[in-house]
C-alpha cells in the first residue's frame, strides 16, 4: 500500500467520523426540541484497490416511530374533520 493511498484511506475515515459528529452533536442539542426526529449517518465500506478498504457516507437516515407517525395521522385527520377543514388545509 502506497503512502498516498493509505492517506486517502485515512482521509475517507476522517471524513466518515466527522459527519458522523456532526450528526450526532445536532441529536444533542435539539433532544429536548418537540418534534425533532433522531438522525444516523449511513457508513458502507468501500475497496480501494488490492490492499485496503475505506468508509463512505450514502446518507443520512431519520429514526421515525411509525406507530407515533400513524397515531398523528390519524388525530390530525379526526381533528381535521371534527373542524369541518379539510387536512389538507392544515398543514
Amino acid at each position: 500500500m502506497s503512502l498516498a493511498s493509505s492517506l486517502a484511506t485515512a482521509m475517507s475515515g476522517l471524513r466518515a467520523t466527522q459527519a458522523a459528529l456532526s450528526i450526532t452533536s445536532s441529536n444533542i442539542a435539539n433532544a429536548q426540541t418537540p418534534g425533532y426526529v433522531t438522525e444516523n449517518v449511513n457508513q458502507i465500506e468501500t475497496f480501494t484497490g488490492n490492499s485496503g478498504s475505506s468508509v463512505a457516507v450514502t446518507g443520512v437516515s431519520r429514526q421515525l416511530n411509525q406507530f407515533v407517525q400513524t397515531q398523528l395521522r390519524s388525530e390530525t385527520s379526526g381533528g381535521a374533520y371534527a373542524a369541518g377543514v379539510s387536512p389538507v388545509e392544515i398543514q
